[in-house]
């Protein structure tokens, strides 16, 4: 079928221009990220550092394969609507008709190429899943049906860890197994506690402590989430120790850990090491890019569950009166908010009831701003430091990066000093090797023995 020139051409300029503009903003979105993090464009071998296999068994090539699209790979599990793809057409024949791209002679052959095209789409989409090779389809079965293993995400990155379910969970109870951290419960706990909750809230309200859009904002629903367990797999650190996060969303005090992180955002700047996140330490390391030195990481030893929860409550305390002046709660029901949102976290793993009664739950929104908070005080210590100390010092909540001019025996007793400042905080370190160190998700590297450059190493 033919259509005349004058037509096609103009049909072809409004697709042109339609996916002229896709790609222009997809252009701009993929240079807005080379530019921030300055990411080598060698992606080989990439797929392989994304699957860390810690398991008896061997994965098999289409198990692999699937793996390593990682967690943010989207399968799509949908047949294609064949009448949405005819109602696609008609409108897009509409859309021309209307804005007169068509001349009258050629509607109907316009339109009948339009058909044509729909029917040829919806023949080459016959797959339900159409972006998985049939090996990797193979391996969802295979996998989802091996209860010997466990496919989690690592601590640090996008990658794919697999283990042997009976190590993973002996890992697990190796961390739940800490009675000043955590206690195991007869049952779950979480309808009383909502009940109590939402009784307190409604005292400070009736009391005026609170407003009633403090209280709005604080109440929870009825019929809150018992919070569940998981861990994350350490797999840059010997032995592939495991984090423990809380899932906490929508439980009975979720809302009010939301809203006192809020209000605590402020102090959050307060410390002089304090990144926001991956870009600030980008650009921080731009701003400092020629100074000289050698560079070495420290890593706090499972800070959240390390944190003195008493200490940090009432470094929070503090904050919140600094910041919010106004706010008329007294110390005794404040304190007592914190404790609802902190010493009265539950949860479940594995069947069994848990409370975490010391430190702060990671994955509850109060969990980094206490930490930090902790960190801030603890840092003021380094100017009260006898030996050398690093030119630069910048902490994202429990990983500190820094550069000193001096030797790796300067390091270590720095290293020595923190270590002494609480018992319960430990740092281990890590220097630079070959001129580079690897800090969150990015990769710095002294380059010609000069300037500091930075490079992505999220998936890694």
């Amino acid at each position: 079928m033919r259509i005349g020139s004058v037509t096609y051409v103009k049909i072809s300029s409004h697709m042109d221009n339609i996916v002229g503009k896709e790609k222009d903003l997809l252009r701009t979105r993929h240079n807005n990220k080379l530019r921030d993090l300055r990411v080598p464009v060698d992606n080989s071998d990439l797929k392989n550092k994304l699957v860390f296999n810690y398991s008896y068994r061997a994965l098999t090539k289409g198990e692999e394969s699937l793996l390593s699209h990682g967690w943010k790979y989207a399968i799509n599990t949908k047949t294609l609507n064949s009448l949405n793809v005819k109602t696609d057409m008609e409108y897009m024949y509409y859309c021309m008709e209307r804005n007169s791209l068509i001349n009258k002679s050629n509607i109907l052959k316009v339109k009948s190429m339009l058909n044509e095209f729909g029917h040829s789409i919806i023949r080459r989409r016959k797959s339900d899943i159409p972006n998985l090779s049939y090996e990797e389809i193979q391996a969802i079965e295979t996998l989802l049906n091996d209860k010997s293993l466990v496919i989690s995400k690592v601590d640090k990155g996008n990658a794919v860890v697999v283990l042997n379910k009976e190590d993973y969970l002996e890992k697990e109870y190796s961390v739940l197994e800490d009675k000043r951290v955590f206690k195991l419960l007869n049952d779950d706990p979480t309808d009383e506690r909502e009940k109590q909750f939402i009784a307190f809230l409604l005292k400070l309200k009736n009391k005026n402590l609170i407003t009633n859009d403090d209280y709005k904002r604080m109440r929870p629903d009825t019929g809150s989430r018992t919070p569940e367990a998981y861990f994350l797999v350490k797999i840059h650190k010997k032995d592939l120790p495991v984090r423990p996060i809380i899932s906490s969303y929508d439980s009975y005090n979720y809302r009010t850990a939301k809203y006192l992180a809020e209000l605590l955002s402020p102090a959050m700047k307060d410390g002089r090491s304090y990144l926001k996140d991956t870009f600030h330490f980008v650009d921080k390391i731009r701003e400092n890019k020629n100074i000289s030195g050698i560079m070495f990481s420290l890593d706090v030893s499972s800070l959240f569950t390390s944190v003195p929860l008493d200490k940090s409550i009432e470094l929070a305390m503090i904050k919140i009166r600094q910041y919010h002046p106004k706010w008329k709660i007294d110390d005794k029901n404040l304190r007592e908010l914190f404790y609802f949102c902190t010493k009265r976290t539950n949860f479940i793993f594995d069947h069994k009831n848990y409370d975490q009664v010391n430190g702060v739950s990671m994955g509850s929104p109060l969990a980094p701003v206490m930490a930090n908070l902790f960190m801030n005080e603890i840092e003021k210590e380094i100017d009260n430091y006898g030996g050398k100390k690093p030119d630069l010092y910048l902490r994202y909540v429990d990983d500190v990066f820094a550069v000193i001019h001096g030797t790796q025996k300067d390091i270590h007793g720095l290293l020595k000093f923190r270590n002494k400042l609480d018992t319960r905080i430990k740092f281990t370190v890590e220097v630079q090797n070959q001129n580079k160190l690897s800090f969150l998700d990015v990769m710095v590297e002294r380059l010609n023995n000069e300037e500091l450059i930075t490079y992505t190493t999220e998936l890694k």
